[in-house]
């Protein structure tokens, strides 16, 4: 399918974006083809730049991205005033590729015990990501290890995790894990002495969010990723963007990198648009997540998708740039979101799990016997007033 490249998708028509100077410097270093107003900016603060930017760029997960533009940006004639700043972002980018390779080795021992043991497993995300978006697993920016299982391999995956020094994270009461798990979609370990999180999912979004992606959708169609000379399964390219698009837009895409790794991958994977379209459950958020790369960083799309504008779109796209700088708070982020579910319904089902869905607090706050589990759901709320109120505990 022909595409369109979108260096500045129909600017006239769209909500008129305002980031700061850091954050429109960080979206010119992010862009694959920066024009002349981009390398002017870049120049310009590069060589002005404040001590916070370093930590700005890896707030939003690009600061390998950001080193790597100016590093060729400067090529061997870095000037003076711009030189620590360049060796800052080295020194830290350094960090990040040894992180980075720890990471990805530790993924490959997991995925090898598990597939001995006999469990499927898919990786996704992490080291997977960098490998198929960036072509590099030194380039991105992770934290954790994500692997999709079968639900009914958790309890067996769990516990090899745990004979080889895992712990898990759930901190709440023995007796409520079983309640916990049932309407859970992972389970999360850590590594004290590796400091390394892997988290083990059975459901890509929670049983009870207004949008889902059916496992089996990505279970039939997997590849394989090299990583360090081994291959590994992970999603095909068409559900991780999907997915991706999803998880990003339940999180009104609070880091710029995010919005980088659909950027990467549109443009370097093989994406069968046709069967992605044919998604319509989220439709709303996978559109919000093409249209922000699109907007920030030219993202070639099909036509298809490209030629598609709507106020709510426009509306949102401002709102999420705009939250990178100003925080808009619980209210705040649900009011948003609720723009992403087009009907009645759904927005009733989002409303439902913010206000009564119980989370690791209301486990923590009381210990309620079996068969009255039931009321963490009015525990829920209160334990929210509690914390609008200024005494409550704080969602973690």
């Amino acid at each position: 399918m022909a595409r369109v490249l979108l260096k500045y998708a129909m600017q006239n028509a769209l909500t008129p974006l305002s980031p700061s100077p850091g954050l429109s410097f960080i979206i010119a270093c992010c862009k694959a083809e920066p024009d002349e107003r981009d390398e002017a900016l870049i120049r310009s603060y590069a060589e002005n730049a404040a001590p916070e930017l370093l930590a700005l760029c890896a707030g939003h997960g690009v600061l390998p991205t950001v080193y790597k533009t100016l590093k060729h940006f400067y090529g061997e004639n870095v000037p003076e005033n711009v030189r620590p700043l360049l060796a800052a972002f080295k020194d830290a980018y350094t960090g990040v590729a040894r992180h980075n390779m720890l990471m990805s080795a530790e993924l490959l021992r997991i995925m090898k015990l598990l597939q001995e043991s006999g469990i499927e497993a898919l990786a996704f995300k992490g080291p997977a990501l960098a490998q198929l978006a960036y072509g590099d697993i030194t380039l991105r920016q992770f934290g954790d290890l994500d692997i999709l299982i079968r639900r009914e391999d958790a309890e067996q995956a769990a516990e090899l995790l745990t004979h080889q020094g895992y712990e898990q994270t759930l901190n709440i009461p023995k007796a409520q894990e079983k309640a916990w798990y049932r309407n859970a979609k992972d389970i999360v370990l850590f590594h004290p002495q590796k400091g390394i999180y892997v988290e083990l999912h059975w459901l890509l979004l929670d049983n009870d969010y207004p949008v889902s992606l059916d496992p089996l959708a990505v279970w039939s169609s997997p590849q394989t990723v090299v990583i360090n000379g081994q291959k590994i399964p992970t999603f095909c390219d068409e559900m991780l963007l999907y997915y991706l698009c999803l998880h990003g837009s339940k999180h009104l895409w609070e880091r710029a990198g995010w919005i980088k790794d659909i950027d990467l991958l549109v443009r370097n994977g093989t994406i069968d648009w046709e069967t992605l379209g044919r998604e319509k459950e989220g439709r709303r958020m996978l559109l919000l997540g093409l249209h922000l790369p699109a907007r920030l960083f030219g993202t070639p799309l099909p036509e298809m998708y490209s030629s598609l504008e709507g106020r709510w779109l426009s509306k949102l796209t401002g709102e999420v740039v705009a939250g990178w700088e100003r925080p808009r708070g619980m209210i705040g982020d649900t009011a948003a979101t609720l723009r992403l579910f087009p009907t009645f319904g759904m927005k009733l089902r989002y409303l439902f799990k913010v206000i009564a869905r119980p989370s690791k607090n209301e486990y923590r706050f009381t210990d309620l016997p079996p068969g009255w589990h039931w009321l963490y759901y009015v525990v829920r709320p209160y334990l929210l007033l509690r914390k609008y109120l200024g005494s409550g505990p704080k969602d973690r």
